[in-house]
């Protein structure tokens, strides 16, 4: 019993490391660093390391060790399919069931941003990351969640950053949000598919290009073709 606490204890930090590291590449793992900051033996930190494997958030490279997983832009374009399908009931749900408690915790998200001439781009991707995190948390669908767990698809799809700036997918919240407290379930479902469509379109489109240049998209890493962090080199 001790034994599973300290492999769970392990899976859970590792897998933050992870999320907090995709945008970086795909790095090699220390275990020994991860055993030495979590006070255990390698072991539990090689059995958390091979449960993240089959996850799909680690790569086990024979003979080098782990690394952490990037998806790339075949990944995410499919990723982003079951995104849209996940939101669009979410948004029904908020909707039929939401209260007025939620919708001011999800207006409250993006009221900073209102009006902005300049917007943090930080400060914004952690607020899209917490709207639709929330909006999914707040779906009560046991099947919708138990999927999304398996696949981690809001972890996945937010560890690499922007597809599109902050200006343009401003607007398209501050609509949703209205949807919401109106309670217009097909405008609500009209422009969450639309929201994620656009960048999905993106990614077909550069799945589209690269094989006419004879590259797999499954072989190009999705971090290469984020918005780029204006106050980053």
């Amino acid at each position: 019993m001790a034994k599973d606490i300290l492999i769970e204890q392990a899976y859970q930090y590792i897998r933050n490391y992870v999320l907090d590291n995709q945008q970086h590449g795909n790095i090699k793992i220390n275990q020994n660093m991860l055993a030495k900051e979590l006070g255990v033996s390698r072991t539990p930190v090689v059995k958390a390391l091979n449960m993240l494997a089959a996850e799909g958030m680690v790569d086990n490279i024979p003979n080098h060790g782990f690394y952490i997983h990037v998806p790339t832009i075949r990944e995410l374009s499919e990723l982003f399919m079951l995104r849209q399908s996940f939101e669009m009931i979410s948004g029904t749900y908020i909707c039929q069931y939401g209260t007025e408690e939620d919708f001011q915790a999800l207006e409250a998200i993006f009221a900073p941003f209102i009006g902005q001439d300049s917007i943090d781009y930080q400060a914004y991707f952690e607020a899209d990351k917490r709207f639709h995190c929330k909006l999914f948390d707040l779906c009560d669908n046991r099947l919708l969640h138990r999927i999304g767990d398996q696949l981690q698809i809001m972890d996945r799809i937010f560890s690499i950053g922007l597809f599109r700036q902050p200006k343009e997918t401003i607007h398209e919240h501050l609509a949703m949000l209205r949807a919401f407290r109106q309670r217009d379930e097909s405008k609500a479902q009209e422009l969450m598919y639309t929201h994620v469509e656009l960048t999905r379109r993106y990614l077909d489109t550069l799945q589209r290009q690269l094989k006419a240049l004879g590259i797999d998209p499954d072989s190009v890493s999705a971090k290469d073709v984020v918005f780029r962090n204006p106050d980053k080199k």
